[in-house]
């Protein structure tokens, strides 16, 4: 049976949508090893946030691999990282679990420039995300996450796959270092779904589906990928999405996940929806449509 990468957009529902498919009891969760925030200190062979992995990286597939089955170094790993007997015990159930489970579920956002390796040189099934343009901004807005564009301007071959005017902007921004967060989210998004189109174009297998249609309807469109997955749409999963799509309150997994699709229409100034909506037409109109401004 296939692994799964859930990857795509950050903010887009990733993490939930990990935990929807696992928690039928099918595949073993494993979250973001390409997150720069969580490697350990040893032997962590990735240098950039969505970094794009070449195929002769045998640094990478050799931590890649490791991070899907049993590996002694890799439970040390995690250990120096976080030392402590309640890390030792969660590390080693995590490694132990590898032994049981089959099928394991990756979920990482920031692998995205990485999906097609995975891909290709791991055998993956492949769900891409993808979220509104406004809604991504009001999020990276609420958190106030700036982004460092010279993870991408020091990557010589994810830059070169770039259209010129994305390579451009990238450059003006990190030469000037502007710190304006709409303008940031605006090029972010449009860098993460330039590619996303392009594995669109390149991958007919790979499953592609929008943050707002899983939110407005949890339940049918995750039977929808249970199906796709080949992953056993029980009771479990059920009450998991009952759960954390219905909730009242509004945690990292728990919210009212129709209520959350829109919240960007509140929280955002009509300027900045506007600048947001004309910035990003030239890709966001693969995806959305004038209705859903």
């Amino acid at each position: 049976m296939q692994n799964i990468l859930v990857t795509g957009s950050h903010r887009s529902g990733s993490t939930w949508t990990g935990r929807v498919l696992s928690a039928g009891g099918d595949t073993q969760y494993i979250y973001e090893p390409f997150n720069l925030n969580h490697k350990p200190r040893i032997k962590f062979p990735l240098k950039f946030w969505f970094e794009k992995t070449e195929d002769n990286n045998k640094a990478t597939y050799k931590y890649f691999q490791a991070q899907l089955n049993f590996s002694m170094s890799n439970l040390i790993n995690k250990v120096y990282y976080k030392p402590g007997l309640k890390s030792l015990a969660n590390s080693t159930l995590h490694e132990l679990k590898k032994l049981y489970y089959k099928r394991k579920l990756v979920k990482d956002p920031i692998a995205l420039f990485s999906a097609d390796w995975i891909y290709r040189n791991f055998d993956f099934q492949v769900v891409v995300l993808i979220r509104h343009p406004a809604a991504f901004a009001e999020s990276l807005k609420n958190k106030n996450w700036l982004h460092n564009f010279n993870h991408f301007s020091n990557q010589e071959e994810l830059m070169k796959e770039l259209p010129d005017k994305l390579q451009k902007e990238i450059l003006d921004i990190c030469k000037e270092n502007r710190n304006d967060i709409i303008e940031h989210a605006i090029l972010l998004w449009n860098i993460i779904h330039y590619k996303i189109i392009k594995y669109k174009e390149n991958y007919n297998n790979w499953i592609f589906v929008r943050h707002e249609d899983l939110s407005t309807n949890p339940v049918g469109e995750f039977a929808k990928l249970y199906k796709k997955l080949n992953l056993d749409f029980n009771e479990k999963a059920r009450r998991y999405i009952d759960e954390t799509s219905r909730a009242k309150i509004n945690d990292n997994l728990h919210r009212d996940s129709k209520q959350n699709i829109s919240k960007w229409k509140n929280n955002l100034s009509s300027l900045e929806i506007s600048r947001i909506k004309e910035s990003t037409n030239i890709y966001s109109r693969e995806f959305y449509s004038s209705d859903d401004w």
